[in-house]
Parts: C-alpha cells; sequence; structure tokens
C-alpha cells in the first residue's frame, strides 16, 4: 500500500516526506518498499525524507547501514550526526 501510494506523487512532487510517527514496526518489505522509493525519487532528482521514526526503526536504519541514503537528513530520522 505504501508504495502504491507514494510512488505515483514522486513525479510531481519535489520532496516527499514520510510521517512515520504511528509506525512501530518495519519489517524487511517495508524496509525495501522504502529504499525502493528513495531510488526512485532519487532518480528523478527529487527528495525522500522521514520524519517521526521511533528509535526502533532508526536503529534499524543504522544497523542495516542505510541511514546514509537519507544523508544530510539524519535530523530527520532523528540521529545526530558524529
Amino acid at each position: 500500500m505504501l508504495k502504491s501510494t507514494v510512488r505515483p506523487l514522486i513525479p510531481d512532487t519535489k520532496r516527499v516526506v514520510l510521517d512515520l510517527t504511528n509506525v512501530s514496526f518495519l519489517d524487511s518489505s517495508g524496509l525495501g518498499t522504502i529504499v525502493g522509493l528513495w531510488v526512485t525519487a532519487k532518480q528523478a532528482k527529487h527528495e525522500l525524507k522521514i520524519v517521526n521514526a521511533n528509535q526502533r526503526i532508526i536503529d534499524l536504519f543504522l544497523m542495516s547501514n542505510l541511514a546514509p541514503i537519507f544523508g544530510g537528513h539524519d535530523d530527520y530520522l532523528g540521529v545526530t550526526p558524529d
């Protein structure tokens, strides 16, 4: 549902913001979907940002070495730069 809702927005929207306020768990499928959306946005020279991710989701991005794909947007993930 996320992919089918967000992907059509990317061509017409310079910045897509995913608000994860009510997301308490993200599995590998959800992680893959977010990465796929990021790739689609990047190819269109647009932005995909994540806001209000809980610590569990932030840790998942960090452990998966995927936080850097949101380079420059660590504040959106809730990650403090080193």
